[in-house]
């Protein structure tokens, strides 16, 4: 990936979080991926939307998944398949919560 595609790359990703999934300036983003290029992208367009990273790991387990958005009252989470399930079990118990984003080559429910 040279630095023009990586800029138009987290453009898009910064385009998502701030047009389809209405986040605004200052608003927490919870980023629960593998270290795959999209979180480095993710990252970009957090940081050029405004946004605050907040990034995570794969191996949380659901009552990690439950502080992370609880504490901080993000207003969106972006995981991957690993932790797709914890991520559906916990968000009713989040109220801040109005956008989870899913990354991966499968659709999943929810």
């Amino acid at each position: 990936m040279n630095f023009n595609e990586l800029s138009e790359l987290s453009q898009q990703a910064d385009n998502v979080l701030l047009g389809a999934c209405s986040q605004q300036h200052g608003d927490l983003v919870a980023v629960v991926l593998p270290q795959v290029p999209e979180r480095w992208l993710v990252t970009l367009g957090c940081m050029r939307g405004g946004l605050i990273f907040m990034p995570g790991t794969i191996q949380m387990k659901a009552k990690d998944v439950l502080c992370m958005p609880q504490m901080s009252k993000a207003r969106a989470i972006m995981a991957g398949d690993k932790v797709a399930q914890a991520v559906d079990t916990v968000t009713p118990d989040c109220p801040f919560l109005k956008t989870k984003l899913l990354l991966s080559e499968k659709s999943w429910n929810g």
